[in-house]
């Protein structure tokens, strides 16, 4: 089984029953979990971490650690909110693009910590 089809796997295996969870890229992973608040975020990503960090990976050549870094986006009332689906998406793949740019430890960043560009 390939490294994606394996993590695919532990996802829904442990994530919620109400969690949508596919794949983006070749090393990319979107969960989709409603009615999670920034917070529960945060702990949804620290669990799901923690679980793939903790299993040995195999790629055929022996087995591998993961790390799990994330970003997202989460809106208090969705069907309240202006922000659609797909500009969650979108924000919370910049959320992640940023924190890999960045090169630090850290697991998991906010689409609203990023930092303010001006447009031109």
């Amino acid at each position: 089984m390939k490294i994606a089809e394996q993590v695919g796997k532990i996802l829904r295996e442990s994530g919620r029953a109400s969690d949508a969870i596919g794949r983006l890229g070749p090393a990319e992973f979107a969960v989709i979990a409603p009615a999670t608040e920034a917070q529960g975020a945060v702990r949804m990503v620290e669990r799901l971490g923690d679980v793939l960090e903790r299993m040995p990976i195999s790629n055929g050549t022996g087995n591998h650690t993961l790390r799990v870094r994330a970003g997202y986006c989460a809106v208090p009332d969705f069907a309240a909110s202006p922000v659609d689906a797909v500009e969650m998406l979108l924000r919370a793949t910049s959320a992640l693009r940023h924190l890999r740019a960045e090169g630090n430890n850290d697991r998991v960043r906010a689409f609203e910590q990023l930092p303010v560009t001006p447009l031109h």
